[in-house]
């Protein structure tokens, strides 16, 4: 059997770039003297805030550590100003809360959840910070609740390991599914693009369906409390090492 590559990476590369090149607008708006993302005309620095939700797996630090890095390159135009909500809802809404009181040029969202947010993100819109969404989505509307998203299309990513798994399988699999970060917006898109691409496969059964938060060790916690069976095990992210194995248990 093939392995399914997402290409997680490289959407991670793709959403990098789009980052910076936001960045970049935001220092060429202020280097042109015109009126700063604040509202009023900036001098020195662009303080740009950095909500990041966590940095318990791999990928979350390799997330971090590139925004700082790519931050660092360009010390003598930006301030990255960074949080970690350490996996806490509430403090990361308290963290956005606090960047918009330092007053803060720009916010880079990497949120938890997907509501909790709508307070935060109207008292930025009142202070004329411009919100940025990364990785993540949040219940709202582009342009109006925040500028944009930049990430990739979960839904789709979903759907290609559907039909990965038909293909290989023969349409004939029982699934154990470990899902992400409850209440994300990331698990719920998955899951769902999953979901309609084996819908045409009725021997294909989602035997249990558990969150696992993206880290490889609940996912493995989670394997091991499952009933002894033959299954295929679909998970996502950094949850187990290989995206997609067979496992006899």
């Amino acid at each position: 059997m093939k392995p399914f590559n997402s290409g997680g990476q490289a959407a991670f590369h793709v959403l990098l770039v789009v980052a910076l090149l936001a960045l970049g607008l935001v220092g060429c708006r202020k280097e042109g003297g015109t009126a700063g993302v604040g509202g009023t005309k900036k001098e020195g620095k662009m303080r740009v805030g950095f909500s990041q939700m966590e940095n318990n797996g791999p990928w979350r630090i390799a997330e971090t550590k590139s925004m700082q890095d790519e931050a660092a390159k360009r010390a003598d135009r930006f301030e990255l100003v960074y949080t970690d909500a350490q996996g806490q809802t509430a403090k990361q809404v308290s963290d956005v809360e606090d960047l918009i009181a330092q007053r803060v040029d720009a916010i880079f969202l990497a949120p938890r959840e997907a509501k909790g947010f709508e307070l935060a993100l109207q008292a930025a819109k009142e202070a004329n910070i411009p919100v940025f969404l990364i990785d993540r989505e949040i219940e709202g509307n582009a342009g109006e609740d925040y500028v944009t998203f930049i990430g990739s299309n979960f839904v789709e990513e979903g759907k290609r390991a559907g039909e990965w798994l038909v293909k290989e399988t023969n349409g004939k699999a029982g699934i154990i599914e470990l899902l992400g970060t409850p209440n994300s917006s990331v698990a719920r898109d998955r899951h769902d693009g999953f979901a309609d691409a084996i819908k045409g496969s009725p021997d294909i059964k989602i035997l249990a369906s558990q969150p696992a938060n993206f880290t490889r060790a609940e996912g493995q916690k989670v394997m091991e409390n499952q009933p002894t069976a033959t299954t295929l095990l679909r998970s996502t992210h950094t949850m187990m090492k290989w995206p997609l194995v067979r496992f006899r248990l």
